[in-house]
């Protein structure tokens, strides 16, 4: 058994690479080509992780639990991490990536409208549904750590700026800009969630629909005030 999992793992190319210290302490390889093996190896840990800690929950996994995953000696993951700690710091700022990633191309892509841009938003964010499932994980945990806790109100406020900007773009007013872009982050999440856990195109597709009704706020806001003018 231990073979395989040894001869998997020469095929994940996870071996750890020649180095003067391990990288839980800092890593130094000896050579550029070191240095890229090692960012793509621990690329590929992350990405593991990230998926143990969205289908199993952060709590319930541990890094035996993510090695076992990829075929892999529990010891090689320690090479890398030298705890469940640090490796959950970097699934979260590789998610956040991705997360902000998945943002900004809406903002940049979709059409003029503020239907186009939701539209976008959810088949870009929807095609990764693990994604809308770790960052739910991600936010439970943080309420217990203040260092994660941190990071990703960092990434709400990052995300919530590439939004509003890109509802500024399809002429959303400033003052509603801000309010907008937070209701569509927290609506998206719930409805994600939701349909995650339901199952079927046919809850995706009544999450879609009531998520794209959000473009409707801009224009009764503006109505609603207009009224107020005129009464």
């Amino acid at each position: 058994m231990m073979k395989s999992r040894t001869s998997h793992a020469h095929a994940l190319d996870l071996e750890p690479v020649p180095s003067t210290r391990t990288p839980a302490s800092g890593v130094i390889p000896k050579s550029r080509e070191a240095t890229d093996a090692a960012i793509a190896r621990v690329h590929a840990l992350v990405e593991a992780a990230g998926r143990c800690f969205a289908a199993r929950g952060i709590g319930a996994t541990t890094l035996a639990d993510i090695a076992h995953g990829l075929g892999l000696r529990k010891s090689i993951v320690h090479y890398y991490f030298a705890s469940k700690d640090q490796l959950l710091l970097s699934v979260q700022s590789h998610a956040a990536e991705k997360y902000l990633d998945a943002v900004r191309t809406a903002g940049e892509t979709a059409g003029p409208t503020v239907k186009d841009l939701l539209t976008t938003l959810w088949d870009t964010l929807r095609a990764h549904p693990s994604l809308a499932e770790l960052n739910v994980e991600l936010i439970a945990e943080a309420r217990r750590r203040p260092d994660l806790k941190k990071l990703v109100a960092s990434v709400e406020a990052q995300t919530r700026d590439e939004l509003r900007a890109a509802l500024e773009a399809r002429s959303v007013r400033k003052d509603q800009s801000e309010c907008l872009a937070g209701l569509i982050l927290s609506t998206f999440r719930g409805l994600s969630l939701a349909s995650t856990l339901e199952g079927g195109s046919e809850a995706d597709q009544k999450a879609y629909e009531c998520f794209t009704r959000l473009a409707q706020i801009p224009t009764t806001l503006e109505a609603v005030e207009q009224a107020s003018v005129a009464s």
